[in-house]
């Protein structure tokens, strides 16, 4: 029996469901001792964070302070890129979309995740896009592309 109580403060989008101890690998699922039993909770977003230092020799627009906003987006990304679902960011401009996507793309994934950027203007055309995204591809067989074997590619078209 799963048992979990909504948070006491805050709102329920300052929190999300921590389900890990279920999903571990280890687990037995024939063992029904109560003590072993993992307890699913709701975690505030901010809860994993490390504590933010600023890093004095890099360049100022290379900050990123991690916000709850920001964190809960990187932390759902994250979550949909590893079970190899599409994203669609979008909002307001300036709100930072752009910045932390490209930060955990080029940061945060492990290396059998690649990326690559596409800039998007009123002058590009589908054939530009078309190559570019086969350049970066490898050729299968006659019109059949895809990734280095074991890896998984996402393109971010900005």
């Amino acid at each position: 029996q799963v048992h979990r109580p909504f948070p006491p403060e805050g709102s329920v989008y300052d929190y999300y469901l921590d389900e890990a101890d279920l999903l571990s690998p280890d687990k037995n699922e024939l063992d029904c001792d109560e003590q072993n039993q993992k307890q699913v909770h709701w975690e505030h977003w901010m809860t994993n964070s490390p504590t933010y230092k600023i890093d004095t020799t890099g360049k100022y627009s290379d900050i990123l302070v991690p916000t709850l906003d920001n964190v809960r987006l990187v932390k759902v990304m994250e979550m949909l890129l590893r079970n190899g679902l599409p994203i669609l960011g979008i909002g307001p401009t300036g709100t930072g979309k752009t910045v932390c996507i490209s930060d955990k793309l080029t940061r945060g994934m492990p290396e059998e995740f690649l990326s690559e950027f596409m800039v998007f203007s009123a002058k590009t055309s589908s054939n530009q896009t078309q190559d570019l995204i086969e350049s970066k591809m490898d050729k299968r067989r006659r019109g059949v592309y895809g990734p280095p074997p074991g890896k998984s590619l996402t393109f971010f078209i900005d």
